[in-house]
């Protein structure tokens, strides 16, 4: 199949906006998982889908993207299934598994994005991009059902694995917020000191945030009746048609 220039263009388009939406939803739980995974898959899919009979895929898998950054989590799930269907097997399927666990995940088919992490970390090797995101996005899972041990045990274990500097310290931040909703105030205080010990002298914005996690460690022991403020799941995201037509 032949594809023109303005295909490559259109790629780097929606690598671009996929940086511009990362950027944007960094701060939310969901939407930073979410972001992490479709910039990961954005970029994995770049690099590694260069045969010509995978190309329709690839833009297939574009599209996919931009429903997704369009929050149309439903379409996005269909276009997504159908697309695993058929082509479910190698890289290209690891890839669309991790695309399609996002778009269920946002709209709320939360047994299904599990699903489909698990599956991913079965096929996926060891140590790859696309088992971190699949363990990322399971510890998301546990955190939206209100299962914080779990989510904080996962996103604590990875921290020392993460691709990127900035990374680590991020997902020690969601260890030390799931930690206080089970009320495990030892836990908060303890990631808030190892931030502080880790990036005293590299990263003044995570030094702080280990002060404010003792800190916060300190007035949650002083005042236990504070936890039960905190300690309720957050509320589930409604499904948004995932089997519906359009």
């Amino acid at each position: 199949m032949h594809v023109e220039p303005e295909e490559h263009d259109r790629v780097a388009v929606v690598l671009a906006s996929t940086y511009e939406f990362v950027s944007r939803n960094r701060t939310y739980i969901i939407g930073a998982v979410a972001a992490l995974i479709v910039l990961v898959v954005a970029v994995s899919l770049i690099l590694r889908a260069q045969a010509a009979e995978r190309r329709e895929i690839r833009s297939q898998m574009a599209e996919a993207v931009l429903l997704l950054q369009g929050m149309e989590y439903g379409r996005a799930s269909l276009q997504l299934e159908s697309l695993l269907e058929r082509h479910s097997g190698g890289a290209i399927g690891r890839e669309l598994r991790t695309l399609a666990a996002t778009a269920a995940f946002m709209s709320g088919n939360h047994d299904r994005a599990r699903d489909l992490y698990e599956r991913i970390l079965k096929t996926a090797p060891a140590g790859s991009y696309e088992a971190q995101t699949a363990r990322e996005g399971l510890a998301a899972v546990h955190e939206t059902r209100g299962e914080f041990v779990q989510a904080a045990e996962i996103y604590e274990a990875l921290a020392p694995e993460a691709f990127s500097e900035e990374n680590e310290p991020l997902l020690l931040a969601h260890a030390a917020r799931c930690y206080e909703m089970a009320g495990r105030v030892a836990d908060v205080r303890r990631i808030g000191e190892m931030l502080q010990a880790e990036f005293a002298e590299t990263n003044e914005y995570w030094r702080r945030e280990g002060q404010r996690l003792v800190a916060r460690a300190r007035t949650l022991e002083m005042h236990p009746h504070m936890l039960e403020e905190t300690t309720q799941p957050p509320p589930v995201p409604p499904v948004e048609g995932l089997f519906d037509e359009g």
